[in-house]
This record gives C-alpha cells, structure tokens and sequence, in this order.
C-alpha cells in the first residue's frame, strides 16, 4: 500500500492510503465550485478525513521505511511523556510536603 503525505498550509500534515497521483487527480478536478474543494480521504490509521484542497500546500510520497521510523520516534516521545509526567508528580508531592514542613515551623 502506497502511502501519501498531504501538507497543508497552516502546517498539519495527513498521511493518507492513497498514491499522490490519486490525491492529485481527486485535487484537480476541483472545477472552481466550493463545494467541489472538499473531498474525502483515509489516513494512515485508517479513519476518514476531509481536506479542503485550497489549502493543500503539497503532496510527497512516503515510504514505508519512513513511516516505520515515524513510528518508533512517537513511540519514543511518548515514552519520555510519561517519564515526565512521573517526575512532575514527584516534584508535586516533594512541594506540598515542603509547605506542610515550612507551615508546621511558622506555627
């Protein structure tokens, strides 16, 4: 399955199951009629989504060693999320026992 990476001018980019050509032929045949520029495309998750085509910047193929590579940097970067979020409740925890202490000694 060929995979297509839709950029948008505000930045969002869409992988969609589609060749670039056949986004590029749904895009094209836009015909100047606004209810013509929206059209429907599958992501790569495989939900549906609509895209304006005015506001496609460009249409690149992607390979599947790219998607995979992808994958494994959000699975990363989720991971250290949730370091994170392990260690700001820590500090959390850490402070209120500090205001506790800091509260018990101004009595």
């Amino acid at each position: 399955m060929e995979l297509t990476k839709i950029t948008l001018t505000s930045g969002a980019t869409y992988m969609v199951n589609h060749s670039p050509k056949e986004v590029y032929q749904r895009v094209a045949h836009s015909d100047e009629k606004p209810e013509n520029h929206i059209h429907l495309f599958t992501l790569e998750s495989g939900q549906d989504i609509y895209i304006n085509t005015t506001y496609i910047l460009s249409i690149e193929t992607v390979s599947s060693y790219m998607t995979h590579d992808d994958h494994e940097n959000h699975k990363k970067n989720t991971s250290g999320k949730v370091k994170d979020s392990e260690r700001i409740k820590g500090n959390l925890e850490a402070v209120k026992e500090f205001k506790e202490d800091l509260d018990g000694n101004m009595e």
